[in-house]
């Protein structure tokens, strides 16, 4: 059993998990986790959850990011060699939005509304962006990372203001972002699919078109 407090639905959810690892989910109060909560399968194998402020809804979105992972809709790993921080963001940005792509409206049948944190996260950060760009090098890393605030502002939040706001800026500071955010949408919207190899597929292709294939790659949990 799960250990911890669900609802019904997410106890049936969080039983999916463990039947899909083989193990139980681990509860972790953490107060440096990245957001809320966050989720991660470790490297014994353990589908972890960590969380700052539990809610029901995040449990429902970490619990659901698992599934799909173990199922073999699995995230981006590194490849050898450094990578900068706006190149990680990016990366982990695209992960979360394809997932996202595939089980938000699932969530949206079930009551919860992540697209207003979503939203809101993601004004947050075009915000920093917008007020310390004077500052600021483009780099490919950091237009891939403003691409990705665009995906997320158009496919996450679904927020029409927000997409405005967003495109508003990168037509007039960064281009070659916004023209990147939209191709990448394009492909998550039209290429994702619902099989584990299309999607790596997908995310092979996205990575390309952000300049990040020579940094990330999709990682395939069959793969021996």
């Amino acid at each position: 059993m799960c250990r911890i407090q669900l609802p019904d639905r997410l106890k049936t959810l969080c039983a999916e998990v463990k039947q899909l690892s083989g193990r139980e989910v681990i509860w972790k109060e953490d107060a440096d986790v990245a957001g809320l909560m966050g989720s991660a399968i470790d490297h014994d194998g353990n589908p972890t959850i960590s969380y700052q402020n539990f809610s029901e809804a995040g449990a429902a979105e970490e619990l659901m990011h698992l599934k799909y992972q173990l199922k073999g809709f699995a995230g981006l790993k590194q490849k050898k060699g450094s990578v900068n921080r706006r190149a990680q963001q990016a990366a982990t940005m695209l992960q979360n939005s394809a997932h996202h792509f595939l089980f938000y409206p699932l969530l949206e049948e079930w009551g919860y509304n992540p697209r207003q944190a979503e939203a809101h996260s993601t004004r947050r950060q075009a915000k920093a962006i917008e007020e310390n760009f004077a500052q600021t090098t483009v780099t490919d890393s950091f237009k891939a990372f403003c691409a990705m605030l665009y995906v997320r502002s158009l496919l996450d939040a679904m927020d029409e203001a927000l997409v405005g706001e967003v495109s508003e800026f990168l037509e007039n500071r960064v281009p070659e972002a916004l023209s990147m955010g939209k191709k990448v949408s394009e492909t998550i919207r039209n290429e994702l699919g619902s099989s584990a190899a299309g999607y790596r597929a997908t995310l092979d292709k996205c990575l390309k078109l952000m300049k990040l294939e020579g940094s990330y790659e999709t990682n395939d949990p069959q793969a021996t």
